[in-house]
This record gives structure tokens, sequence and C-alpha cells, in this order.
């Protein structure tokens, strides 16, 4: 069950949440919302993976595939 939820991290398709609302459970389970100002693509860093990046009130907060349990537009 833990395998092919990690799995599934690395086949989150992060780019369709650019420039929508949402709130991320990262895999620490904390929460953040705000606006994903951002997307790199998995070839755009060093750890091969795609990220996103998201303005808070607290200020930008990038997230890889792998940190994001959950993602939920609002």
């Amino acid at each position: 069950m833990l395998l092919s939820c990690l799995q599934s991290f690395c086949d989150m398709d992060l780019k369709q949440y650019y420039g929508k609302q949402v709130m991320i459970i990262d895999t620490d389970l904390e929460t953040f919302i705000g606006l994903v100002d951002d997307y790199f693509f998995p070839e755009d860093n060093e750890n091969g993976e795609e990220s996103i990046v998201i303005t808070t009130s607290d200020g930008l907060v990038e997230f890889t595939s792998s940190d994001i349990y959950k993602i939920i537009p609002i």
C-alpha cells in the first residue's frame, strides 16, 4: 500500500494546477493554501522531480511532487 502511494507522487501532474488556488497537504501532514505561481519541469530540477511554487500568506513555498501527500484545487 505504501509503495503504491509513493509511486503516485511520481505520477502527479502538477502543471495542471498552475494559476489555480490550491490546498496542499504535505507528507508531514502540514496544510498550505495559496496560488500556484510557478511550475518547474522535472528536467529543470536537480532531483529530477517536477515542482510548483505557491504564494501563501507566509510567502513563497516550493513543493516537489514527493513533498505532496494531497493537492486539492479550491
